[in-house]
This record gives structure tokens, C-alpha cells and sequence, in this order.
């Protein structure tokens, strides 16, 4: 049993690509990019600073900024 469990782990383990998380073009540097670039589009639309916003205030108003878009943009073509 523990080897069918291995070998079906490395089966899945061999399908993804490695992640670099070092280094200016690194997921930690992207991931730090895009939650500065969405605080900027944010700060346009919500009166509180994002970066001192709760983990949950802040997802909050990206999903209600995300749902308002797509509604704007669904009666815009009409």
C-alpha cells in the first residue's frame, strides 16, 4: 500500500514544473508585484489604505471590485 502511495506521488510530483522563489523574476517578487499593483487599482475605488486593510477586509473589496467590473462590463454590451 505505501508504495502504490509513493509511486502514485511521484507520478504527480513528476508533473510540475519547479517554482523559483529566489532571485528579481522569483514567485515571491511577482507575488509582492501584483499585491502592490492591485493596493494602486484598489485605492481608487475603497476609502482605506489596502496594505493596512485585514486579510479578510481586503479580499473582500477585490471580490466586490471584481463583481462590480463584470457587471459594468455586461451592460456595456448590451
Amino acid at each position: 500500500m505505501q508504495s502504490e502511495i509513493r509511486k502514485i506521488e511521484d507520478e504527480i510530483f513528476s508533473m510540475l514544473e519547479p517554482q523559483s522563489y529566489a532571485g528579481n523574476k522569483g514567485l515571491e517578487v511577482k507575488h509582492i508585484k501584483g499585491f502592490d499593483k492591485t493596493c494602486v487599482v484598489l485605492q481608487q475605488y475603497v476609502p482605506k489604505d489596502p496594505k493596512t486593510m485585514t486579510t479578510l477586509e481586503y479580499f473582500n473589496a477585490l471580490e466586490l471590485l471584481k463583481k462590480q467590473v463584470k457587471e459594468k462590463n455586461k451592460k456595456a454590451k448590451r
